[in-house]
């Protein structure tokens, strides 16, 4: 049965000969040593999602599709993906496996919308979601007011400054993290932004992703790391 440890090192090694620079060079030899760390940290992180969800690194690795995910899913840290990213990353390869549906095509789509978010993004997108989850039973208890409810960017928005994010920040990094397909703006009268721009509301993609995948958890835990 293939093995995490065994994935790891395949990877490095072809990593490494993709450069085209001999292994046994000094340059060779820091690249090599550069690609295991970031793949050995990348390792630890699915590692401790796996462990969060019960699930053994031999469950994980035991079937094409899971190595075909796994070994995206290093690409990833090899490419430079953030400790954050690498988490969220985890994360779905975690939920996928537990609902019995980790299948290499479907990964690759939340392998490239996760992995190229900045931070700040994400930090958009997780309270973005937060404030659609706690506005969602809102409208239907309230049907006299219930458009006062449809705009969860405002209080989004409000909530990302009292944080200590800037107005401009959140506004642009709402606008960017669109290209993932996680949120997408809306320009309805009711959704239009305190700043007069568009409000943004979360898409359906994001709301079965957030089914595994726990952004403020991913967020609270890379936070004791990186301080």
């Amino acid at each position: 049965m293939t093995t995490f440890p065994e994935i790891v090192g395949a990877f490095v090694s072809d990593a490494v000969g993709l450069t085209g620079i001999p292994g046994g060079s000094v340059a060779g030899l820091a690249i090599g040593r550069y690609f295991r760390r970031r793949a050995e940290a990348a390792r630890d992180i699915l590692l401790d999602e796996l462990r969060q969800a019960n699930i053994s690194d031999a469950q994980a690795a035991s079937e094409d599709n899971a190595i075909a995910v796994i070994v995206r899913y290093l690409r990833s840290a090899r490419e430079g993906a953030a400790r954050l990213n690498l988490r969220l990353l985890a994360k779905a390869i975690a939920g996928q496996i537990q609902l019995g549906r980790l299948v290499a095509d479907e990964f690759l789509q939340y392998a490239d919308a996760l992995g190229s978010l900045s931070r700040e993004e994400i930090v958009v997108i997780s309270t973005l979601y937060r404030m659609s989850v706690a506005f969602r039973h809102l409208g239907p208890e309230n049907p006299a007011d219930a458009h006062k409810f449809a705009n969860i960017w405002a209080p989004t928005w409000r909530e990302l400054i009292k944080a200590g994010m800037p107005a401009e920040i959140a506004a642009t990094a709402a606008a960017r993290a669109q290209r993932s397909g996680l949120i997408y703006a809306s320009t309805a009268p009711s959704d239009l932004s305190e700043a007069g721009g568009p409000g943004y509301r979360v898409s359906p993609w994001l709301v079965d992703l957030c089914k595994t995948v726990d952004f403020e958890d991913a967020l609270r835990r890379e936070k004791s790391v990186r301080e």
